[in-house]
């Protein structure tokens, strides 16, 4: 079963939080959309630290970064019209795992789990 995480779900593990070891055993194979990526990247040096740090934690990862191309921003946009309360990161991984049929979504958002998005979520905490 493929999984894709949110930003949240990758941040729990490059900060070593609470709800890492839900995301810990699905780690090899799972995806991450281009967007969630450069957002993990972002939280982790608004936290303090440097921008290669960064780069270098999130590649030990070992996700597979997929591409945000026209087909996603359209599926996002969609999304995004249906939740308004949703942001793009979430928009952008929902439309993720609707495009690789994932198995399951991993974040630490609970609002996800409270709205129809035609993926299963797995709340990681």
């Amino acid at each position: 079963m493929v999984s894709v995480l949110d930003s949240s779900a990758a941040l729990a593990v490059m900060f070593q939080e609470h709800g890492q070891e839900t995301v810990l055993p699905v780690m090899e194979g799972a995806l991450i959309s281009s967007v969630n990526a450069a957002e993990a990247m972002q939280v982790y040096q608004r936290r303090g630290n440097r921008p290669a740090d960064a780069r270098s934690l999130f590649q030990g990862l070992g996700l597979r970064v997929c591409t945000f191309g026209q087909e996603d921003a359209s599926m996002a946009a969609a999304i995004g019209f249906d939740a308004p309360h949703l942001g793009l990161g979430a928009c952008a991984c929902i439309a993720l795992a609707r495009r690789e049929s994932a198995g399951q979504v991993l974040t630490a958002d609970s609002i996800w789990a409270e709205t129809k998005l035609g993926v299963k979520i797995k709340l990681i905490r």
